[in-house]
């Protein structure tokens, strides 16, 4: 059993070796061939990921979003105090900032300008504002939505505020560009099969009379094939690096424009190259393709069984 299966990878090997080989024996086409592979791939790959920072953006700034409580000016001490209890004790809630109109006049003198403003005020403006932090756990718009609606219906609010419209727009927009990425992946994927499947035809004819040399003595169809299937994934992995290298150049391109535009907002994101779980994803994906292209051109052409 074990010299088996050591003769089984010592044939590995060996056609291993000698798609290296042919990959050496032209390096200039062969590296074209990648080149080609790895910009096709690179488009759905940029979509993936910008879909995927979308995502993790939008999370991000829905678990920051505020919900703020505006209360009534009749609200006495005690049903403020009765109010906040109830608020903390809701489902979904997660940190409560009591914010009391006193305090709320106390920040805004302190900025600039309008220290001198308020004086000509007869009287404090502002009401006592309850200022709720959704917990972890309420992340999706609908949830968020219904939190929104039970803080509302709370006595003694007299508004609340809590922007979802852009959320909406963004999970739209998100929704768009994965549905986007995995259709341009679909398409994509059928023409990197395609290329490597043209590609190794060219190599197979021009090799047809060295394998029908190695069937006359005796060569097994897996034998003639095997070098062919590696060449496949060769020519796969090879691109798939290659996109991996474009796709991140891209990324921290346009990482410091992404950078000052959300600081122009007062947010910070920082725009996230391919992980490593990503990138093992997008080469085991290569390979897949790089294997059936190669299938297909050895079974179209060298008629051999499947």
């Amino acid at each position: 059993m074990l010299a088996k299966m050591q003769t089984r990878m010592a044939y590995h090997v060996q056609a291993l070796i000698s798609s290296m080989k042919t990959l050496r024996a032209k390096p200039i086409a062969n590296l074209m061939t990648m080149m080609v592979i790895g910009i096709t791939l690179t488009l759905p790959a940029i979509f993936w990921l910008l879909a995927d920072n979308m995502q993790q953006m939008s999370s991000n700034w829905q678990q920051s979003g505020h919900i703020s409580l505006y209360l009534d000016a009749s609200t006495s001490p005690a049903e403020e105090s009765s109010l906040l209890a109830r608020v903390r004790d809701t489902a979904g809630v997660g940190e409560v900032k009591f914010i009391s109109s006193a305090e709320g006049l106390a920040e805004l003198q302190q900025q600039e300008g309008m220290h001198d403003i308020m004086q000509y005020l007869p009287e404090n403006p502002l009401p006592t504002v309850i200022d709720v932090l959704p917990a972890l756990n309420v992340s999706n718009p609908s949830q968020l939505e219904n939190l929104y609606q039970v803080l509302q219906a709370y006595p003694h609010v007299e508004q609340a505020k809590f922007d979802m419209q852009w959320i909406n727009r963004l999970n739209t927009l998100v929704h768009f560009v994965s549905t986007l990425a995995h259709v341009l992946m679909s398409l994509l994927a059928f023409a990197v099969v395609m290329i490597i499947m043209n590609t190794l035809r060219l190599a197979i004819q021009n090799r047809q009379e060295e394998m029908v040399v190695l069937k006359l003595i005796g060569a097994s169809n897996g034998y003639i094939t095997r070098p062919f299937l590696y060449l496949g994934m060769c020519y796969a992995i090879g691109g798939a690096i290659l996109a991996i290298v474009l796709v991140n150049s891209i990324i921290l391109s346009f990482g410091f424009l992404v950078n000052q535009l959300a600081e122009a907002y007062e947010m910070h994101y920082r725009l996230q190259a391919l992980s490593m779980g990503q990138i093992l994803t997008v080469v085991l994906f290569a390979m897949v393709l790089g294997w059936l292209g190669a299938r297909l051109s050895v079974r179209s052409l060298c008629r051999l069984p499947w």
